[in-house]
């Protein structure tokens, strides 16, 4: 069986449309500028220059890391891509940044390139939205956005034709984060960045774009894993095979 598997303009100002969900009693965030100083510890503006990162005229700062941030996407319940040219960790890079606008009262979070986890942002000056409470919003995110998935119990190809399924398969090994998307079965994998992250109520779906084959360099495939992040069913699609379920977990 064949194997299948998982931008740089400085902008002078910049503004992004926050639509953060928080309790009655507290003010809802509008279209502001977010240019300013924030730490990525709580309470760690005077820390120095390992915790500092800052936000100005388009250009995004911190401990290993500067990015020059292009058109900003909005990508689903809170989240916002922006296209970016980034140096992390003393690696080039041309995969977005995504900010985490809406799902916390106290801070934002960005995911960045080569990065696993979520790196958060606490202002150091009272930011829309922001500003110093104890209340804090209800997370809109069941889960965060790493995930594992298999299709252990099925495999299922789709084609013009119809769907068939499997007598017996190998199931697939299926990792993702904010910023990569790896689908692998049998010989290989398919792998790179996600292309869009989009979120609708428990729904969240990453897509990569002509994804490499690691045995295949002529191999590029569009690839979608869509995930219920309540029950952790998802529906995985690689362009012209796949089309079969898959259950996650997250990570």
């Amino acid at each position: 069986m064949t194997p299948f598997h998982h931008s740089a303009c400085r902008r002078a100002f910049w503004t992004i449309t926050m639509s953060i969900m928080l309790p009655a009693a507290v003010a809802v965030a509008q279209t502001e500028d977010i240019d300013g100083i924030y730490a990525t510890e709580s309470g760690a503006c005077e820390a120095g220059a390992e915790t500092r990162v800052e936000i100005s005229g388009g250009s995004l700062s911190g401990p290993g890391f500067d990015c020059t941030l292009g058109a900003a996407d909005p990508v689903g319940t809170g989240l916002i891509n922006h296209s970016a040219e980034c140096v992390v960790d003393g690696t080039a890079s041309s995969v977005p940044v995504t900010f985490d606008l809406g799902n916390y009262a106290d801070r934002f979070e960005i995911a960045l390139p080569a990065r696993d986890n979520w790196l958060p942002l606490y202002p150091c000056k009272e930011a829309p939205g922001l500003s110093d409470r104890t209340t804090k919003a209800q997370d809109s995110r069941s889960h965060g956005l790493n995930w594992a998935c298999s299709n252990d119990d099925i495999e299922a190809t789709c084609s013009e034709a119809g769907c068939d399924v499997a007598k017996a398969h190998t199931p697939m090994a299926i990792t993702i984060s904010a910023v990569q998307l790896s689908v692998c079965a049998y010989s290989g994998c398919w792998e790179g960045p996600v292309a869009a992250l989009t979120k609708a109520g428990s729904l969240m779906t990453v897509t990569g774009a002509k994804l490499a084959f690691s045995n295949d360099p002529d191999d590029h495939t569009d690839i979608s894993v869509t995930i219920d992040t309540a029950s952790y069913a998802s529906t995985v699609l690689v362009t012209g095979n796949y089309a079969t379920p898959a259950m996650c977990k997250p990570l």
